[in-house]
């Protein structure tokens, strides 16, 4: 819900027993949350799979859809993350590569326009060595 009380907005998380599994977590940067939900549908056979929310409201984002995944086949489903990689000295092109390799998105790209092949990163955000929701994207400063 918001801070003045309104637009209250319910989601529907699995239950477990205490300390089967564990609850809806925040991300590392603090801007999304992160749970798994039961799948009704018929076809699902009971299956679970995890999403995010941002914190401040916006569209659920389907972390993981596995058709074998469910609440009894593990403690803890796994997150498909973001993990934020090293750039540093990398061309742009090897920076995408590594990017999408560790399930991230390339974001702006600061820097000059002219030559960007021979340029190499010399900053990113956010920082390398994070785990973020899947799809996080990285800005990338080239010199």
């Amino acid at each position: 819900m918001s801070s003045s009380g309104g637009h209250v907005r319910t989601i529907h998380t699995t239950t477990y027993k205490e300390g089967q599994s564990p609850q809806p977590v925040f991300t590392a940067n603090g801007k999304s949350i992160i749970f798994d939900t039961s799948n009704t549908d018929s076809a699902s056979n009971g299956n679970t799979d995890l999403y995010s929310v941002p914190v401040h409201g916006g569209p659920l984002t389907q972390l993981t859809d596995d058709p074998n995944d469910s609440a009894e086949a593990h403690e803890a489903p796994p997150v498909t993350l973001c993990s934020v990689p090293d750039l540093t000295g990398q061309t742009l092109a090897k920076a995408k590569q590594l990017l999408q390799r560790n399930a991230c998105l390339r974001g702006n790209v600061y820097g000059p326009k002219n030559g960007r092949s021979k340029l190499h990163v010399v900053h990113q955000n956010p920082t390398a060595n994070q785990n973020l929701p899947r799809g996080t994207r990285v800005d990338i400063q080239l010199k």
